[in-house]
């Protein structure tokens, strides 16, 4: 009997990034916005296409994750690549859920640059993150689980650890696990990055995986619970995750413990490690560095006013009830944001906006900022520029109001995410087409 995904918290679990990766990497092609039509909300989903068996496939992939559609979604383009591919669900499920791992260099394979893959590894919420940090390891798995560093793939992993799961385990939940176990044991080697958040969910840990196989301690002194541990070199200071670019802030807000981490380029460059990287990912024309520098070059065109104009439409984008407010030179809130979260929470932000070509923000910028934002309200920064080291300091000091901060290649990335969102006479005033490459 051919198992079918039903699980709704499985199939919620992969994301639109994993989704992406997996069908590019296999070919998918020919986007065209799809569900237009059907849908009273617009554009909700991607159409992708693929020739196989002499015959058109396509799926239907969605540009966001979340909402009532979004499992049965994710559940159709599984059944789809199973069928096109003639595999099991269950086999499509881990090769989305883990879509770089048909590519992870391994061994003495990783090729003549040598390039490190980059992992997150997470300890319970960075609940076991000091541990992982002191002991000089990071570890996965259950104290109840068996010992699996004799296994050599993937179902092996799966016959050991299927059966400590009870009876109506979901096929999809149990692929999960796998998955994770054997991405923790085959798939990360000696020389690669691994990201664990710490308890402070602004800080990452970070560090080089080190040769030699794994230990199995259930019953370790330290009291951490992961039994399957591996040994790791990690940096001597933790990273702020609001330095990291956009698209490398959202991949690691995946739920599960262990995965890949793409935008690899974007980790090592601002863990300063360049040197890693092949040399079209450094050199001043590769795509994404050109792309920034075109796009921030635009922006800088733009007036001072215009720029917090465009801040608000960004605002705008992403939920927010905006409204511009401020003046060039006033030095305080240029625009203010509220969200309403399904009248769950509501969010209101308050933001300064600072057109700079290369001054750095410092400490005394965000302290000015501090001071004018209501109890009830939460600030943000937004540049051109970047942000001197006592500038987050001063942002996350729990004393004083929390203050987002947002540098000039971030604010390019959400302006790239959001593109169409944007107002069209505003796109057209910024001289840019929908490649975000000068008209």
């Amino acid at each position: 009997m051919k198992v079918q995904i039903r699980d709704k918290e499985a199939l919620d679990s992969l994301t639109v990034a994993n989704l992406r990766a997996y069908l590019e990497a296999h070919g998918w092609g020919d986007e065209r916005p799809g569900w237009g039509d059907e849908r009273p909300w617009g554009t909700w989903a991607a159409i992708l296409s693929k020739e196989g068996g002499g015959k058109m496939c396509e799926v239907s992939v969605p540009n966001e994750a979340g909402g009532p559609l979004y499992a049965e979604s994710v559940a159709e383009i599984i059944a789809t690549l199973a069928e096109a591919e003639d595999r099991s669900q269950l086999d499509v499920f881990y090769d989305l859920a883990n879509p770089m791992a048909d590519a992870m260099v391994s061994g003495d394979q990783k090729g003549a640059n040598n390039m490190a893959n980059v992992w997150c590894v997470r300890a319970d919420g960075g609940q076991y993150t000091d541990y992982f940090v002191r002991g000089g390891y990071f570890g996965y798995g259950s104290r109840d689980w068996p010992d699996f560093r004799d296994c050599r793939n993937r179902d092996e992993v799966r016959e050991k650890l299927a059966p400590r799961f009870p009876p109506g385990t979901s096929q999809a939940r149990i692929a999960q696990y796998v998955g994770m176990m054997s991405c923790f044991l085959l798939d990360i080697h000696a020389g690669d990055w691994i990201i664990t958040p710490a308890a402070d969910s602004g800080m990452l840990w970070c560090g080089k995986v080190e040769p030699g196989s794994c230990s199995y301690e259930p019953e370790a002194p330290d009291g951490c619970p992961y039994p399957m541990r591996r040994k790791i070199v990690w940096e001597k200071q933790a990273l702020r995750r609001g330095s990291l670019s956009m698209p490398l802030q959202y991949a690691l807000r995946a739920s599960k413990t262990v995965f890949a981490v793409r935008h690899r380029e974007d980790f090592l460059t601002a863990i300063e490690q360049s040197e890693e990287l092949p040399p079209s990912l450094t050199e001043p024309r590769s795509p994404r560095t050109d792309t920034h520098r075109v796009v921030l070059k635009q922006i800088l065109n733009l007036g001072a006013e215009d720029v917090e104009m465009l801040v608000g439409q960004l605002l705008a984008a992403l939920g927010f009830e905006s409204k511009v407010v401020g003046k060039s030179g006033d030095g305080g809130i240029d625009v203010t944001g509220e969200l309403n979260v399904s009248n769950l929470a509501t969010v209101n932000l308050f933001v300064q906006v600072k057109r700079y070509q290369s001054k750095k923000l410092r400490a005394r910028d965000v302290r000015k900022l501090q001071k004018v934002i209501p109890p009830s309200g939460q600030g943000a920064f937004i540049t051109t520029s970047d942000y001197h080291p006592d500038a987050w300091d001063a942002a996350s000091d729990p004393a004083f109001p929390r203050i987002g901060l947002i540098n000039g290649h971030q604010l390019v990335d959400l302006l790239i995410e959001h593109w169409n969102d944007i107002d069209p006479e505003f796109r057209e005033m910024m001289g840019l087409k929908p490649g975000l490459v000068p008209a």
